[in-house]
């Protein structure tokens, strides 16, 4: 059933309680109550931007190290998007990866502000 169908609209008023669905084949529409829905976006990241200029895997994705660093010197990339490679592309670790990700960016424009290669004004 739902391999056929599409999610036209996610319906509630304070949460989630049903996902309004639209046949593929006929073009009918029906509600299907629930509690909550995970959005899907696909496994390709929007990275292309980034190709030439930073590490990726074979997939494209941006490889990082633990400060969420790419290999381009005070390039940050979280999961936001879900461009960084990484197990797992949830919402639990996007918010991680974020923190840790804006807290390096953060030390990184101290660092360079204590060292005096940051130009007046910037930062």
């Amino acid at each position: 059933m739902l391999r056929s169908h599409g999610v036209e609209a996610i319906d509630g008023q304070s949460r989630v309680e049903a996902v309004r669905l639209r046949s593929v084949k006929t073009g009918e529409s029906r509600p299907l109550e629930l509690d909550g829905v995970f959005e899907f976006a696909g496994f390709r990241p929007r990275s292309r931007i980034f190709r030439d200029h930073v590490r990726h895997d074979p997939n494209l994705y941006l490889v990082t190290d633990e400060r969420m660093e790419t290999s381009l010197p005070g390039v940050f990339a979280a999961a936001a998007g879900d461009v960084r490679a990484q197990l797992a592309g949830q919402i639990s670790t996007t918010v991680g990866d974020g923190t840790t990700a804006a807290l390096a960016a953060e030390q990184r424009v101290a660092a360079l502000r204590r060292e005096g290669r940051l130009p007046a004004g910037a930062g």
